[in-house]
């Protein structure tokens, strides 16, 4: 027989369990729909901060209606059961429902129509579709608060368990959603996990409330809800609402500068958060009841957050001094990577977030002392809090962030808490300071004056940088922090955005332009996604655009580009024709009225959250509703650190929507062109393109000069699509795994596996091409010969064996001398080995290796006069001078270079000794 006091503590028990399950299934539908609504309404800073903001104005709307019948509901588990039951078919409903917005966003709003505009009619449809089930978890704990809390004594601790238990579940809903089940079982799949455990927490409270009586109606409060104790309970829980987080969104920004973004990252950081302040609830409860005052206690803790807010950058620094490289991309793994993010999340966030958490159960006590209406009063504090911490999160976004920079704005916050704190908690006219008031407001100080002009953001960006690197520029903006910087070794200058580099000079980041243009059949309007450097959209624009629209979700991003990049990308946006949208790239094509004659992408790497948006097929299907017939989508994709099956994946994706698709493997990156039909492709028309002075200049300048040197970087075309991507799974967006699995596998060198797989599939590229009439191509590119000698080479080099890579490169020029590409790589190969042999001091072997090239490609000058140098260097001045003599005339850009060594090298040659004199008879 149960006792009665067991029956309570297992009832409670009971409640406490599915309002865990309330809590997971919150933060669960708060990730997919969020995730959802941006594909369709798109993922700019605004329209993010718009979804989240409607999402708690939901949560907030359903508080205060709860917290004006709380106190009338007889049964509350019942009430919360009906509460659960619509969150729930709410819930199955809702991914078709947030289809339709799409629809009717791309199908009623023009696309002339200004952006604002569009936002606004966006936002009141994403509220209209949340607004049902948001309201309903609103509702929830101001319902369960009037069935836990009904004994003044416990209050503090029944209703600060109540709060813990539920963002508990929370944290457990996060770290499920965005470690496992999006991966594992895809957004549909996960949405109906969580509106079964919503029904099973409704089962549980109609069992539960089936056995209980009903409570007598509970006084309303009236006129005592209007008294200034209640009002500045109110207050302080609005205060602390938009301190919290305004704090979160500038965490996630700084912590975002120190960790790869990847999605793992941003779970982590949301999970810290959550987790801490559950935590700090479940341990506040107790305190909350103990507490002569708990509005004192409130101030408190509030001034530890401060104090705790103000040791962020010192934290931060304190890493990086202690171990600098565990911050450089790519030294560690995944598993150490994510024990480095829970490191960080934890250093910085753990404390603040603890002590946000233990405020609830204090203000909870104060709101109700005094009261029977527990449900009404915790509902009105739920409602203040929720709707200040929607101003906090966008006044840190879209003021602080921008005006002041992450350090400022974490000052200027943890003084607010500070403030805070000393109002509520500080001495009374009359009252001596406690010793606790004064130790905090001490430590407060100190620290504020320590970390005073003597940490700064560039700290953090400077201690990832190669040695030798020169910061450029660095700005803070909404959505990102966007760095240029000048590096030494190499010689080269890249753009970052937040913790990585995403594009520079050096590479080829031009043949995205190229390649596109030439597989195109028309040549009037271009849309490029990811502005970067500008240097791919450039490219395009030499093959006569009429017009090309420049679209990035990020204004810093292009600011940047444009000026410090301007020498590199032809000063693009001052010609005319260019336009640039900040937008994003899925919402921009949905919006769009006409249609494209190719689509140029370099999105951010794979492994980057947010970025497999892009590589979809919904994307790649409204792609080619925008596309004209013959156009072409063209995509960049690294393959150093993605697997073969991942690269499968992408490539089978696109090639879905995309029956024409070819594959390129440009050094160490692909490009993906996929075609709308149209008619074949014309070899005789890319020749006629690369006479044109301009194009060849630029394509001359990336080695790619000839039309075969391009088509020696196919890998895969049309008629290899099959054999290559086999049975690989498509990405969707239901099934996103690629943000998951990329982040997890971008540790490992898998450049050599994904050129193996490329060449095992590789049979005939250019199947399909029209050759050029009256030029003969060298056989070995319809075979893949050439191709796959040249993409061997990158892979022996890759793994430092100079040697084979040599010999690689000399096989292939053997059997296409005449294409620009082989030969520029076998001469590169030929130097690579040289100089690698040179530096350890084998310079006879290094001129051996100079004389073997010359043998076969004779009088080329560039090699020649490497050997010369070297001979000069072995203390051979004659042997130098006779390899210059060698040359002849043909000296094309050595000239300068040949005669000044020939200068030098006539210096140090002893004067000719007088032969005998002449016989005049002869």
């Amino acid at each position: 027989m149960v006792t009665a006091p067991n029956q309570a503590r297992t009832n409670r028990s009971i409640v406490l369990a599915m309002f865990f399950l309330s809590g997971a299934c919150a933060l669960i539908y708060q990730v997919l729909w969020v995730r959802l609504i941006i594909l369709q309404v798109g993922a700019t800073s605004v329209a993010v901060a718009l979804v989240l903001a409607t999402f708690m104005a939901g949560l907030g709307l359903g508080s205060a209606i709860a917290a004006r019948i709380a106190h009338k509901v007889g049964s509350p588990l019942r009430f919360y059961a009906g509460l659960e039951i619509g969150i729930g078919l709410a819930a199955l409903a809702m991914p078709a429902a947030i289809g339709a917005i799409g629809t009717l966003s791309a199908s009623l709003l023009s696309p002339d129509l200004h952006h604002s505009a569009v936002l606004g009619i966006e936002g009141l449809l994403c509220f209209g579709l949340l607004l049902i089930p948001t309201t309903c978890m609103g509702a929830t704990l101001p319902v369960l608060s009037r069935w836990i809390a009904r004994d003044a004594a416990t209050r503090g601790r029944d209703l600060g368990a109540l709060y813990a238990i539920n963002t508990i579940g929370a944290f457990a809903g996060t770290v499920f959603t965005g470690f496992w089940a999006i991966e594992a079982l895809g957004i549909s799949t996960t949405n109906l996990a969580a509106a079964i455990a919503n029904f099973a927490a409704a089962g549980l409270a109609l069992a539960l409330g089936s056995r209980e009586g009903a409570l007598p109606p509970a006084p309303s409060g009236g006129a005592s809800d209007r008294t200034w104790s209640v009002r500045s309970v109110l207050l302080m829980g609005a205060a602390a609402g938009f301190l919290g987080l305004a704090h979160e969104v500038i965490w996630t920004r700084i912590v975002g500068m120190v960790l790869i973004t990847t999605t793992y990252a941003y779970t982590t950081i949301l999970a810290t958060v959550i987790g801490g302040i559950g935590l700090g609830s479940w341990l506040g409860a107790r305190a909350a009841d103990r507490a002569e005052d708990p509005r004192r206690l409130f101030g408190l803790l509030q001034m530890g957050i401060g104090l705790g807010a103000l040791l962020v950058f010192p934290l931060l620094m304190l890493v990086l001094h202690l171990a600098p490289d565990l911050l450089q991309a790519g030294v560690l793994g995944f598993q150490r990577n994510q024990l480095l993010s829970v490191g960080v999340c934890a250093a910085v966030m753990a404390v603040p977030s603890l002590l946000m958490g233990a405020t609830f159960p204090a203000l909870a006590r104060a709101v109700t002392a005094g009261s029977e209406d527990v449900g009404g009063r915790v509902g009105r504090l739920y409602i203040w809090n929720t709707l200040a911490g929607v101003l906090g999160s966008i006044a840190a976004g879209f003021l602080l962030l921008p005006f002041v920079g992450a350090l400022g704005a974490v000052q200027i916050l943890a003084g607010g808490n500070l403030v805070l704190g000393i109002w509520v908690a500080g001495p009374r006219r009359g009252q001596r300071p406690s010793m606790a008031w004064g130790l905090l407001l001490g430590a407060a100080a100190l620290v504020a004056v320590g970390t005073a002009g003597r940490v700064d953001l560039e700290d953090l960006y400077q201690a990832r940088l190669p040695e030798g690197s020169e910061i450029l520029h660095l700005k803070e903006g909404i959505t990102s922090t966007v760095m240029v910087a000048d590096h030494s070794d190499p010689p080269v200058r890249r753009i970052w955005i937040q913790s990585t580099w995403v594009a520079g000079t050096g590479g080829t980041h031009r043949m995205l332009g190229h390649l596109s243009m030439l597989h195109s059949t028309g040549l009037d309007h271009a849309v490029g996604i990811a502005f970067g450097t500008g240097q791919s959209f450039a490219s395009a624009r030499l093959h006569g655009l009429e017009r090309l629209d420049c679209v990035d979700l990020d204004k810093g991003m292009v600011e940047a580009g444009s000026h410090w990049f301007a020498d590199h990308n032809d000063r693009l946006l001052e010609q005319d024709g260019v336009h640039v949208f900040i937008d994003d790239g899925r919402s921009f094509l949905a919006r769009s009225g006409p249609s494209f004659d190719a689509v140029l992408m370099e999105p951010l790497q794979p492994w980057a959250a947010g970025a497999v948006n892009l590589y979809t097929r919904e994307f790649y299907e409204l792609a080619a509703a925008r596309l004209e017939p013959g156009g072409t989508i063209t995509q960049w994709m690294p393959i150093d650190d993605i697997p073969p099956d991942l690269t499968r994946s992408v490539v089978a994706t696109l090639a879905s929507v995309f029956p024409e698709t070819w594959v390129y493997l440009d050094n160490y990156d692909l490009w993906i062109v996929g075609r709308q039909g149209g008619p074949p492709v014309e070899l005789s028309s890319w020749q006629q393109r690369l006479q044109q002075p301009r194009i060849a200049e630029d394509l001359i300048a990336i080695r790619y000069g000839d039309v075969p040197s391009i088509l020696a970087t196919m890998l895969v075309g049309p008629a290899d699509l099959a054999a290559y991507v086999g049975d690989a799974p498509l990405l969707t967006d239901d099934h996103p795994f690629m943000e998951f699995v990329a982040p997890r596998t971008a540790s490992g060198s898998w450049f050599a596996p994904n050129v193996e797989a490329l060449l095992e599939a590789c049979a005939a590229p250019l199947e399909g091409m029209v050759p050029p009439p009256g030029r003969s191509l060298p056989d070995s590119l319809s075979c893949c010969e050439l191709g796959g000698l040249l993409a061997r080479v990158n892979v022996a080099h890759d793994s430092g064996d100079l040697l084979a890579a040599r010999d690689l490169a000399r096989q292939a020029w053997t059997g296409a001398p005449r294409v620009g590409r082989a030969a520029g790589v076998y001469r590169n190969q030929t130097a690579f080995l040289a100089n690698s042999l040179a530096s350890a001091g084998e310079l006879d072997a290094a001129i051996e290796v100079y004389r073997d090239h010359l043998q076969r490609e004779q009088g080329f000058p560039g090699v020649a006069l490497n050997m010369a140098l070297l001979q000069a260097r072995a203390g051979q001045p004659q042997a130098a001078l006779e390899t210059l003599e060698s040359m002849g005339g043909e000296l094309g850009p050595f000239g300068p270079q040949v005669a000044e060594l020939t200068a030098a090298l006539r210096e140090q040659l002893p004067p000719e000794t007088p032969g005998p004199p002449e016989d005049p008879e002869d």
